[in-house]
């Protein structure tokens, strides 16, 4: 018998879970190889955002079903956690990254598709294994410590230098931006937005994760290391 614990036959629910991780490990797999590609052929920014950025948008998307997941009680978790890490992700990625083309070219682009794709391909096999039974120590073991430096990497080296960088452009374009006068008689500045999740906002979700993360991974390895002494 497997060492490894064995479930019982699969449902609806864990077949479709299984499908879903499966399909955002091959997409984060597919933007990683795109973005080490482009690197290797010392294309810049520019065109790791022309060949992988696509299919990070798409993954990104599709992302916002984790929180869905957990509100429909298919998964266990933080609501609001979930959905603020997804909405992180995607300010930077949709409302930042893709509405400022001379950003594209910026030397933070490949660290942050490469943190954000090598995080994923670490969680998202892990996720569609436990579907079947539990995870291996190895798998386990890298899921809960793969975080430890591609979260930091991807917030100091890719997010906040380009939300940085993003600003001035944000300012003199307005971008996503509603001033008054106007028929809803309200008025909201992205720029002061992203300057506040910039400073504020990153800071303290990054730490918070981070801390919930570090948290989990003493509790799993912990538990790995008893039912591997039992």
């Amino acid at each position: 018998m497997s060492k490894h614990t064995a479930k019982g036959a699969l449902g609806a629910k864990q077949w479709y879970l299984v499908a879903y991780n499966t399909a955002q490990l091959a997409g984060w797999g597919s933007a990683a190889y795109l973005t080490l590609h482009a690197l290797v052929r010392h294309e810049g920014g520019d065109a790791v955002c022309k060949m992988a950025g696509r299919i990070v948008g798409l993954c990104q998307l599709a992302a916002l079903m984790e929180t869905v997941h957990t509100v429909a009680g298919l998964t266990r978790g933080s609501v609001l956690l979930s959905f603020l890490q997804w909405f992180g992700r995607s300010n930077v990625l949709f409302l930042i990254l893709r509405s400022i083309p001379e950003l594209w070219s910026h030397w933070a682009v490949p660290v942050l598709f490469l943190a954000w794709a090598l995080a994923d391909m670490a969680r998202y096999p892990w996720y569609a294994w436990a579907q079947f039974q539990s995870p291996p120590h190895w798998l386990t073991w890298l899921r809960y410590s793969a975080f430890i430096p591609l979260y930091p990497l991807g917030i100091l080296g890719g997010e906040m230098p380009l939300i940085w960088s993003g600003l001035p452009y944000i300012s003199q374009r307005k971008l996503h931006s509603l001033e008054m006068p106007n028929s809803v008689n309200f008025a909201f500045s992205y720029h002061t937005f992203a300057q506040v999740g910039l400073f504020v906002l990153i800071p303290l979700a990054f730490l918070q994760l981070y801390t919930y993360m570090l948290q989990q991974r003493s509790k799993r390895l912990a538990d790995v290391s008893v039912k591997g002494i039992r």
